[in-house]
């Protein structure tokens, strides 16, 4: 064994070492893995596109992820990620994927693959969910998750800004502790601070099946200003 593991608390599954022993084949350097709960969250490596795919370094990473999907415990990586980030550099270019379960966004996931730029993939690195409800159906409505989260909010005339927006939500992606995954309304919410501090924003996480409040995020203020020019 030439590859060097780090594992978080959870052990690896054998498909995934069978995984990883392929990947370790294919790659002209060694193997650097950082495992967090059963995930690899950083893989390091050389491995070549395939000549068996457009050079695209989209359809290669996608291509890739499928390869070893026993290793990143994706099932069908093409519909469970989309695309949120191309970044070129002269370094090489990074692809940054979200994921998606059921037609919704789980919040707080990404998988980022990066390549050399010249036909070698590098490394792959971020944090998501492998487990994931088989389904859901919101029990509480936009109209209720609004007034929850405005009530949510301690400063003065909170409102609503941006349309709300349900997905799944699991604490752990921002925690780094074991959360259970729910399904949940994002409500972007601004007003000021009861404190006299500068108008503030924050999205709030309202479950959607029993209407508690499950987080509350600061929003930065190119955020707020990004949802504030999509509700207009």
């Amino acid at each position: 064994c030439t590859f060097s593991v780090t594992v978080n608390c959870t052990p690896v599954v054998l498909p995934q070492v069978a995984a990883l022993r392929r990947l370790e084949l294919a790659s002209a350097e060694k193997l650097q893995l950082r495992f967090d709960g059963g995930l690899p969250a950083f893989v390091g490596m050389k491995v070549p596109f395939s000549s068996q795919r457009p050079a695209d370094s989209l359809i290669q990473s996608l291509g890739f992820l499928t390869d070893y999907q026993d290793l990143y415990r994706l099932p069908v990586p093409a519909r469970q990620l989309f695309l949120k980030q191309r970044q070129r550099t002269e370094a090489g270019e990074s692809l940054f994927f979200g994921q998606v379960h059921l037609g919704r966004p789980v919040f707080g996931a990404e998988l980022g693959v990066h390549n050399d730029g010249q036909a070698n993939l590098l490394t792959s690195l971020g944090h998501w969910i492998t487990d994931l409800p088989a389904e859901a159906e919101p029990a509480i409505s936009e109209a209720e998750a609004r007034l929850k989260a405005v009530g949510a909010v301690e400063a003065h005339l909170p409102e609503v800004f941006g349309e709300p927006q349900l997905l799944w939500f699991n604490e752990g992606l921002s925690t780094g502790r074991e959360s259970p995954t729910r399904l949940a309304w994002r409500v972007n919410v601004m007003g000021q601070p009861h404190d006299g501090a500068p108008d503030g924003a924050w999205a709030v996480f309202v479950d959607a099946l029993d209407g508690a409040v499950l987080w509350q995020l600061p929003l930065m203020q190119n955020e707020q200003a990004y949802f504030t020019v999509r509700s207009m």
